[in-house]
């Protein structure tokens, strides 16, 4: 039982890192779908501030229970992320990597 234990404690904060790095590229992609900054804030977020939930909790909080990101790392990050405003976003850089630069299609992929 005491290894158990150990063993979750050891393992823990890479699965919540885990947990958080993807619910933050959800909301890279949010943003890089809709291009949208302003919209209003999700009900789960206004039910963390009803909740009294903290906004910014200390790293060892971070670290051991939080799954998700906290909501002021994320209001910080919606805030500040508009890669489309410099011409550049990754869905285009994706995009534009993917094309066929001399016939503007997409490459097949087929076996030649």
């Amino acid at each position: 039982m005491l290894l158990l234990t150990l063993f979750s404690l050891a393992i823990n904060p890479a699965v919540l890192a885990f947990s958080r790095y993807h619910e933050h590229e959800a909301d890279r992609f949010g943003l890089e779908l809709t291009h949208d900054n302003r919209q209003p804030p999700p009900p789960s977020w206004l039910c963390k501030n009803k909740n009294l939930a903290v906004p910014r909790p200390s790293l060892l909080h971070k670290i051991f229970r939080a799954s998700h990101p906290p909501i002021g790392e994320r209001v910080d990050f919606i805030n500040n992320y508009r890669p489309w405003a410099r011409g550049e976003s990754a869905g285009t850089r994706i995009a534009s990597a993917g094309r066929e630069a001399h016939t503007g299609r997409w490459p097949s992929f087929a076996s030649a």
